[in-house]
């Protein structure tokens, strides 16, 4: 009972039962140091490569599901990783397959570091 007490016993610099503390996170935002975010999602059709571009384009990592696309319509996936690839092209990112059916997509200034075949090595 007492380590209770003590672990949610107010201390100093609480506000309102909260205590507040500085991070990286805080430092970064008022440096304006924007955070990546990694996002997940499912390639429906190619009507979602807008959202996915978006996403890139603001700076975030997706992780896309095509379980569904791909069961549905092989050739539209084919021509949407396509265009996917394009357009992490453009924007200097990469693009990467994670098992048979994720894929994952990466703004510029980050890479995807591809593993060799038959070795247990990152490249």
């Amino acid at each position: 009972m007492k380590a209770f007490k003590r672990i949610f016993q107010k201390t100093p610099g609480e506000a309102g039962g909260v205590q507040i503390v500085e991070t990286e996170t805080t430092k970064e935002a008022k440096l304006g140091i924007e955070p990546i975010h990694i996002k997940s999602m499912n390639l429906e059709s190619s009507e979602d490569l807008k959202k996915v571009g978006d996403e890139l384009r603001a700076g975030n990592i997706m992780i896309l599901n095509i379980t569904s696309f791909m069961s549905r319509d092989v050739e539209g996936l084919k021509q949407a990783i396509a265009q996917l690839k394009g357009m992490c092209y453009a924007i200097g990112g990469d693009i990467g397959r994670l098992g048979d059916s994720w894929i994952v997509a990466t703004p510029k200034y980050v890479t995807i570091q591809f593993r060799e075949q038959g070795t247990g090595s990152v490249t």
